[in-house]
């Protein structure tokens, strides 16, 4: 067997076909195109000097394994033989081109056996795995990883009202829940609790145009600042009864004792420039000419932990922050989750903050009185106790306010 021999001598007589002539230059581009063209791959050299092969015989000769593949993938005849009986798989193998030889072997076999069968649903795997096989196995690998380090979505008994109220077209509220901070820890279950109560303000009748809410990148100080400071003073009137919530952390000023609502972008370092001032956030709502201004605060301001963060290098305050002044007119309310000392917490379960799950708990129905309403009072007389026993749990205080408490408002109901 003299093709590889041969080859030059070939070339030179010119008498090697167009195809074994892009061959014996190894130009695979040209081959590509002459076959795309509809050139004979198993055409066979008429000349002595060829012995009478096809291109596959010679690529298997000069050990051309790219080639080779390329001519088999295009329909080359395996047992196609030369002048002296041989295929190409034989030639190869004389060459001492196992590799080649191996390949054509396997091709000679593929090509011989029947088409499989498409195998039962639960049929067993056969023991051989090919590449694609072991991609969908590494797929399928991935994804139940990534599935198991993504907890399954919390449910509460508290997210879906169970009354639905009729319509209050003078009623606004703002709802606010920063979970995903920029570079501070996360807030827990924060977006949910805002969700939440965001669900739970429209079954009361909050209109759904009337009603805002920001989580998380969309809580900036430029946006609090907007609706609280333009937003809600252009839209209430006297007859308005606003609820303002918020959900996610509080910082303490550690030189001032000055309390902050951190947005989104907030930086403990920088709490002037970064953060909102809780005696702002109580005089913008004081300000505003409305009957009824109801707080619900779902955060702590101690800087020991929970929703509340602090600068580094300093240490948590052990004195009370100012959590700032409320309305000398009597039309402001506030419910806060803790005192300033102390950790605002979460029940985990349920996913919610402690004081926002009995918050809600209260208004489905928990807190309400012997006539079917819930009053801003009964609702802290119900939630109170159970934040409060929810956090001895976890071996920690958290005792809820209501600033003022009694009174008119503490009278008025909610639902």
């Amino acid at each position: 067997m003299r093709y590889a021999a041969t080859a030059l001598a070939l070339l030179l007589a010119g008498c090697a076909t167009p195809m074994q002539k892009a061959l014996l230059h190894n130009d695979t581009a040209k081959v590509r195109r002459m076959l795309a063209a509809g050139v004979d791959v198993n055409e066979k050299s008429k000349t002595e000097v060829a012995q009478g092969g096809t291109a596959l015989h010679f690529a298997a000769a000069l050990g051309e394994d790219q080639m080779v593949r390329i001519l088999v993938d295009a329909g080359a005849d395996l047992a196609s033989l030369d002048k002296y009986g041989r295929t190409p798989f034989e030639i190869a193998k004389a060459m001492r081109n196992p590799e080649i030889a191996k390949y054509l072997k396997e091709q000679e076999l593929k090509r011989s056996s029947p088409p499989a069968a498409a195998p039962a649903a639960d049929a067993p795997p056969s023991g051989v795995v090919g590449r694609e096989e072991i991609a969908k196995i590494v797929a399928a690998a991935l994804a139940a990883r990534e599935k198991a380090k993504t907890p399954a979505p919390v449910r509460s008994d508290v997210d879906a009202p169970s009354y639905k109220l009729a319509e209050r077209p003078d009623d606004f509220a703002l709802v606010v829940g920063v979970e995903k901070y920029m570079g501070l820890p996360d807030a827990s279950f924060a977006r949910r609790d805002a969700e939440a109560v965001r669900d739970h303000l429209l079954a009361l009748g909050y209109p759904q145009r009337n009603v805002v809410l920001l989580t998380d990148s969309q809580a900036t100080k430029t946006n609090l600042t907007k609706y609280l400071e333009a937003w809600l003073p252009e839209s209430v009137g006297p007859r308005s009864t606003v609820f303002v919530y918020y959900s996610g952390h509080g910082a303490p000023d550690a030189a001032s004792g000055q309390a902050y609502l951190v947005p989104v972008e907030g930086d403990p370092q920088y709490l002037a420039v970064s953060a909102f001032p809780l005696d702002q956030f109580y005089r913008a709502l004081a300000a505003l000419k409305a009957k009824r201004v109801v707080v619900a605060l779902d955060s702590c301001f101690s800087g020991a932990g929970g929703r509340s963060v602090l600068a580094k290098g300093t240490r948590p305050l052990v004195a009370k922050v100012d959590t700032g002044p409320l309305d000398p007119g009597g039309r402001l309310v506030a419910l806060t989750a803790s005192a300033s000392d102390e950790i605002s917490g979460t029940i985990d379960a349920q996913g919610h903050g402690a004081f926002t799950y009995y918050l809600l708990k209260g208004l489905n129905g928990a807190a309400a009185g012997k006539d079917g309403a819930v009053t801003l009072q009964g609702l802290y007389d119900y939630l109170k106790p159970k934040v409060a026993d929810a956090a001895r749990e976890q071996n920690r205080d958290q005792t809820p306010a209501l600033i003022p408490e009694g009174g008119e408002h503490g009278r008025a109901r909610l639902r």
